[in-house]
Order: C-alpha cells, then structure tokens, then sequence
C-alpha cells in the first residue's frame, strides 16, 4: 500500500467503484425482468418453489442496489483520506475550504448536469413512444412537449431539489443520491471540526443512532412512491459515510488492526446479516447499515495489502470500471430507456413482441462504451481542470 502520505492512487478504492456500479446497473436490468421481486422497497418472501437459476440471479444481482451504500462509504474514505495525511504529516488536517469546494463542483455538477439532458432525451422518448402507442390523439395537451422531456425536471434537479418535487424523481430515478452527496460535502467541514474535538467514536456513535432513528420504514403498494423531504436528509444516511471517513483514519495512522482474514471474515458476516435481512421485516430497515459496516472492514483488510501491480484481469476490468463509474452510474438509466424503447420497435419488426425484456441485455456493452465517451468529455476534462 502507498505510505500515508503518499498521494497515488489506490487500484482497489478505483476497483470498488467499478463493481459498485455494475451491480447497480445490472440490478436495474434485473428490475426490469422482475419488477416485483426487489427488496429495495420492502422485505420480499422466498419462494422455495423458483428455478435454481432464479435464486442465483436473485442473490447475485437482486442486491445490487447495495452499490450506492459502497459508494458512500468509498466517498467518505477519498474525502477525507488527504486531510488524514496531513495530519499524520504536519499535525493539521489543512483543509482549505474555498479549494476544497471548488474541487467537489468540478468533480460533481459538469457531469452530473450534462447528464440531466442525455435523461431529457431518454424521458422525451419513452414519453412519446407512450403518446404513439395511444394514436397520437389531437389536439396535443398544452405544454406537451416541454412535459415530456421533464423541461422543469431538469432545473429542479440542476439545484438538487429532487425532495421537493415529486416529478424530479421522473428525470432520472438514482438522482437521490446526489442530493445525499451534496449535503455531505457541505458539512463535511462541519463534521471534520466535530471529530477533532468530541473524537471519532462518539461522533460516529451520535451518527449511527441518528440513522437508525431516520431510517426509512418498508413500503407497500398504497405508499410505494410516497417520499417525505426528510427522508433525504443528511443524517439518514451520513453514518454510511463516516464509516469511510473512520477508515481513511485507520489507515493512515497505522493503528494496530485484527489480522486480514479476521477483517474479511467480519466483512461476510455483515454482508450475510444484510442479505438475510431483507427477509424479515424487523430487520429490513437496517440492511444498508450492515452493507456499510461490511464496505468498511473489506476497506481495513484489503488495503494495507493492496500490490500495485497485478495480473487479475477482472481486478483491472473493474478498475477501468472505476475510473468512469460515476458516468456510468449517472447514464445507465436513461440509456437503458432508449435501448428498452428501440428494443421494443426491433421486437415489433421481428414479429416478436414482448421480445424487448430478452434483448435488454444488449445494453451492457452499449452502455459501457456510452458512459466510458461521457466520461471522456464530460468528465475526465474538468478533473485535470481542478
């Protein structure tokens, strides 16, 4: 592993972006094929009569949404892990906040808001596929157009007040995560002064007892889309977070830790806890907090041990991933939607139809290629900026 104050880039934390954001997105084709079997939203019952191939695309693929809460935990570690150096350097963590946050816009918004219109794009088709399917009834509602490309959509999401405005949620549906995201870095200042005085456990303490309290309750089909401002508020999920900032301190201090397999092992235990969960409804809400806890102690035994170099070619497919894995969380989405609407004409002109659902898994590779150009220009530019 690179020394505390060294500042190269870690493989693995690159590695674990990769992953996090293919299992989202092979979760939502997932979602597509069994709408009514994710645990997302609700505990799900096992069905101990499905195929064997069921229950492995349930248990490989179904919790892919856990990818969001690795994201989190991934984005407290990188945050925090400069400051963390510094201290172990020179005593201060030197956060300087006017550059601190100048480098989170140009990390965050030039992609994000490129991708509001590639959403505008993929809403406007699906809508108007929708319209032709009716006949195209005349005459065209007022505003048609600028509805079905979520014209109102894109502002409201261009200033992060998606909790505000049930249609936001239309644009885009992973969006959510950002409004989590901003808030962190905003307090993030906050949170480094807290630590400093009070200590990382009791803060960590405060943030984990917060987040149980906020916790989201499961949903049914009454409530489903039902969503409250304060459920994307910061403290719900900031303990996910933290959990990276306490990791990046760990390791740079070079505390004493328990041995790699020791780590590991905790590591599956909570992943298993969290799996199990999703079944009883007692345990349910509680689930990503288990998924945070295992991102955490995978990050303390792997990367003390991380080799710079290594032969694995699904270790440096997924690190490739990584480094456009924010484009291709932002884009899968609506790409999808386009190839799901294309796919259903070329179904139609096959003499197929329902054929859409079987050729939605030509989307992988088309995204992936997509996302990786995205991030090409609308990425990769603004981060050598910064």
């Amino acid at each position: 592993m690179p020394s505390p104050t060294n500042p190269q880039r870690l493989d693995l934390i690159d590695a674990l972006r990769g992953f996090a954001a293919l299992w989202v997105f092979l979760y939502h084709i997932w979602n597509v094929l069994n709408p009514w079997k994710t645990s997302q939203v609700a505990p799900v019952s096992w069905d101990v009569n499905q195929s064997w191939f069921d229950s492995l695309s349930f248990f490989a693929i179904q919790f892919g949404y856990y990818g969001v809460t690795i994201f989190f935990v991934v984005s407290g570690f990188c945050i925090h892990l400069p400051q963390a150096r510094r201290r172990v350097v020179g005593g201060q963590d030197g956060l300087k906040l006017a550059a601190f946050f100048e480098r989170r816009f140009w990390r965050l918004y030039p992609a994000y808001f490129a991708s509001l219109f590639v959403a505008s794009l993929s809403l406007g088709v699906m809508r108007l596929m929708e319209y032709q399917s009716r006949g195209w009834p005349l005459p065209l509602p007022d505003g048609f157009y600028e509805q079905a490309f979520g014209v109102k959509e894109i502002l409201y999401n261009a200033f992060f007040l998606l909790p505000f405005f049930e249609s936001a949620k239309d644009l885009n549906s992973v969006l959510w995560t950002l409004v989590f995201e901003v808030q962190f870095y905003l307090l993030y200042p906050v949170l480094l002064i807290m630590m400093r005085r009070v200590g990382l456990l009791p803060v960590g303490l405060i943030l984990l007892i917060c987040e149980i309290i906020m916790v989201p309750m499961p949903k049914n089909s009454s409530n489903y889309l039902d969503h409250s401002p304060w459920d994307y508020f910061f403290l719900a999920k900031y303990f996910e977070w933290y959990l990276g900032v306490i990791a990046a301190e760990c390791l740079v201090r070079q505390r004493r830790l328990p041995n790699r397999m020791t780590l590991l092992f905790v590591a599956v235990v909570c992943l298993a806890i969290s799996m199990v969960s999703v079944f009883y409804s007692v345990l349910w809400p509680y689930r990503d907090v288990w998924v945070a806890l295992a991102t955490f102690f995978f990050l303390l035994g792997m990367l003390p041990y991380q080799k710079e170099k290594t032969n694995n070619h699904l270790f440096k497919l997924l690190v490739w991933l990584g480094l456009f894995s924010y484009s291709l969380y932002l884009l899968h989405i609506p790409l999808m939607r386009i190839m799901y609407a294309g796919n259903t004409l070329l179904a139609e002109w096959l003499g197929r139809p329902g054929w859409q659902h079987v050729l939605i898994y030509d989307c992988i590779p088309i995204v992936i290629f997509t996302s990786w150009v995205f991030y090409l220009c609308f990425e990769k530019p603004y981060l050598k900026q910064r």
